[in-house]
């Protein structure tokens, strides 16, 4: 695996709660997009999300063993992960893009702003990818971001990619499944 901080590294950041077949082909496409290796980057921190506790931490790297490496990190923001990682391409779904351009995540839009322009001048891409959005699929072409933001990022197609799976939901079915299973339940 490559070393931090070296060029080239193309990392997959996420809670990963569960794993799923659309972040597997994500990696899959990744890889084969980019011809790099795919890390999994696992934040013990994450802006939206209680830190993840060792069992936590455990399970979802043992998930995710199978599949490839894992890094883990105590980077939360996508800044702090550039830092570590500069030059490297993230693989992300248009969600979190969105995201990364919000200002509220800064404190300031001026904040904001110095941000992306540090991921630009580390060199930081970022591989996109759609996903359904209220019945229509969401893609660069969608959305509005801030042109410096827009300038890193490739989008892809979504004739290449085009998984309608969401983690939430996956975790809300496991949970109405371990309720209906349960002794005492008619």
């Amino acid at each position: 695996s490559n070393q931090s901080g070296s060029a080239g590294n193309c990392l997959f950041p996420g809670a990963f709660n569960p794993v799923h077949q659309g972040h597997l082909l994500m990696k899959t496409v990744a890889e084969q997009l980019t011809g790099l290796t795919v890390d999994f980057e696992l934040s013990i921190h994450n802006v939206d999300k209680p830190c993840l506790d060792y069992f936590s931490i455990k399970d979802r790297t043992q998930q995710l063993r199978a599949h490839g490496n894992t890094v883990l990190t105590n980077a939360p923001t996508f800044i702090e992960k550039a830092r570590i990682f500069p030059h490297a391409t993230f693989v992300i779904g248009i969600d979190t893009l969105l995201r990364i351009d919000q200002s509220q995540y800064y404190g300031s839009d001026s904040r904001r702003d110095a941000a992306l322009a540090e991921l630009t001048a580390l060199g930081i891409q970022f591989l996109v990818f759609g996903r359904l959005n209220e019945g229509a699929f969401l893609g660069l072409d969608q959305v509005e971001i801030s042109a410096g933001l827009a300038a890193r990022c490739k989008m892809v197609p979504e004739a290449i990619f085009r998984q309608d799976i969401s983690s939430t939901t996956l975790r809300a079915n496991a949970a109405q499944a371990a309720d209906a299973t349960r002794p005492g339940r008619l």
